[in-house]
């Protein structure tokens, strides 16, 4: 009877040790689900389309569609003596400004909001989000995806066949250039941008700072106005000479507007 007890005692040791020392079980990290809330912006008014914005001193803009493919979107983490940490938060999301116009405005206050679940508690530095679709899954075409159909990539609205690729970013519209208040169908536009080597990062920077039993949100505002124009309002591009990229000799125009749109987004 002695042995027996001795070696339940000699099990139940064992038991409690390797429990102990199994950091899985004591150094559990919090988790809490993160939205990300993205709106649409023209300068310090809130992006509607069909809405007249002034782009100069003698024009007006007004967009007919806005949207744009978000991907990969992590959280990054300062490591001492390396690169950032990631931290993943969303896989890709389609986000459409387009229902949202000046006659029926909508919910565009609100923006658009996507769910992060199950994300460590931890401070972090800002956001990077891929613009477009990556490579792996830009070789699909909607049927391929069998993702179901509220997919992201299930819309073939949003795919380009001709290019076979995604188009990344959508953004349509018209530019009144003398100031009379008449759009003429020559002065449109029509930016749709796809293909892998289009692919860009944006960087939206700021400490971040979470709590353990909260759902944090972070706002990020996209600005299409800085798309088009400097800091010093001056042109970025002449959107009179580059009105389309539906030319596959464009191509070096999409990178080029991919590059501006990676830089309008902020907290």
């Amino acid at each position: 009877m002695k042995n027996s007890n001795a070696f339940g005692f000699l099990v139940l040791l064992a038991l409690l040790m390797s429990s102990a020392c199994n950091p899985d079980d004591n150094d559990l990290v919090p988790t809490v689900d993160v939205e990300v809330n993205i709106k649409g912006a023209f300068g310090d008014d809130l992006l509607l389309m069909r809405k007249d914005y002034p782009l100069t001193t003698t024009s007006n803009i007004r967009f007919d569609r806005v949207s744009f493919y978000v991907s990969d979107l992590v959280l990054l983490k300062n490591v001492e003596g390396g690169s950032d940490e990631e931290t993943g938060v969303l896989d890709i999301e389609l986000v459409d400004f387009t229902p949202f116009t000046e006659m029926a405005p909508g919910t565009a206050a609100n923006g658009l909001s996507f769910i992060g679940t199950n994300i460590p508690v931890d401070n972090y530095k800002g956001i990077k989000m891929g613009l477009g679709v990556p490579a792996d899954q830009n070789r699909l075409t909607p049927s391929d995806q069998s993702l179901g159909a509220d997919h992201p990539l299930a819309n073939s609205f949003h795919y380009w066949q001709g290019w076979q690729s995604y188009m990344f970013a959508m953004v349509e519209g018209v530019v009144d250039w003398n100031g009379n208040g008449i759009y003429e169908a020559e002065e449109s536009f029509k930016y749709h941008t796809g293909k892998d080597e289009a692919y860009q990062n944006a960087f939206v920077l700021k400490d971040l700072t979470m709590e353990a039993g909260t759902n944090p949100v972070y706002g990020i505002t996209i600005d299409v106005k800085k798309i088009f124009l400097n800091d010093d309002g001056t042109l970025l591009f002449d959107a009179q000479t580059n009105q389309s990229t539906h030319n596959p000799d464009d191509f070096p125009f999409i990178q080029q507007f991919m590059v501006y749109f990676s830089k309008v987004f902020s907290f």
